[in-house]
């Protein structure tokens, strides 16, 4: 992609789904190939009745009037309300499930679904050999069984799930992202699933240290999902490809105080 495709989500709101145009761009160098496209984006762009255009480098075609990095012709509201978000929603989930579990009427027999989503790489070293190694899995989380230990210690009653979902398809993230009343997940792209949460949901995002890009809270406020920062969770004296593909090691401790408020809120 020309850009992150988080911008393309966070930008895109801003534009009618019904004459958009969207540029990628594959480049070609000695020692490694861009990715092309990748099956999630394209299911996204047909969901959103938007066509791609590929170039060959970036003198190929005409580039864009603005800085924004796809064409459009009309540029009414997008997602400026929460409602808009349901339309989209029920294109790509095909169904609605209404409502959510209410934890003013929490039991034991409740299970709260935690999901982790770390950020691994697209590449392979063959494909980069002067990639270092901590850029084959950046935005990993190492203290990840530490994580798991806690959450299972502090609450039994939830059910955790880590999963990798760039070999999930459009829908199947969408479901993914659906069931979740908590994601705990590095920041990233992936995160323009929020918008398929549920309403009283939260995620806990976590970012590299001196890499605080908060351009995901638009998102959240429009779906009504509670977002939580915790910031500086580079691995101390790691280096990756750049500052921000960097192995992470959140606080634990953090991390629970901000599931016991997500919760607190939910039940208020």
């Amino acid at each position: 992609m020309s850009r992150c495709w988080s911008f393309f989500m966070m930008e895109r709101r801003k534009y009618d789904v019904k004459s958009c145009g969207l540029f990628y761009n594959v480049i070609q160098k000695k020692d490694f190939n861009y990715r092309k496209i990748s099956p999630w984006a394209r299911d996204l762009i047909r969901a959103m009745n938007c066509t791609s255009m590929k170039r060959s480098s970036y003198s190929d075609a005409k580039p864009p009037e603005t800085d924004d990095f796809f064409h459009m012709e009309p540029t009414p509201r997008w997602f400026e309300e929460v409602e808009d978000v349901a339309p989209l929603q029920e294109a790509v989930l095909q169904q609605r499930e209404g409502g959510y579990t209410r934890l003013d009427e929490f039991t034991a027999n409740y299970t709260l679904s935690i999901g982790l989503v770390q950020r691994f790489s697209h590449y392979k070293k063959c494909e980069r050999p002067k990639m270092p190694k901590w850029c084959e899995h950046y935005r990993e989380f190492i203290n990840l069984k530490k994580i798991q230990e806690a959450l299972a210690e502090n609450f039994p009653h939830a059910k955790i799930r880590n999963t990798k979902l760039k070999k999930m398809n459009l829908v199947e993230q969408a479901s993914w992202w659906w069931h979740r009343d908590i994601v705990i997940a590095a920041h990233g792209a992936t995160l323009s699933n929020v918008m398929f949460m549920r309403p009283g949901t939260a995620v806990i995002e976590i970012f590299p240290t001196k890499y605080e890009r908060m351009m995901f809270q638009g998102l959240m406020n429009d779906v009504g999902v509670y977002g939580y920062p915790i910031l500086n969770a580079t691995v101390k004296g790691a280096k990756g490809y750049k500052n921000r593909d960097v192995p992470l090691a959140p606080n634990v401790d953090e991390i629970i105080r901000c599931v016991q408020e997500a919760l607190q809120r939910r039940k208020s």
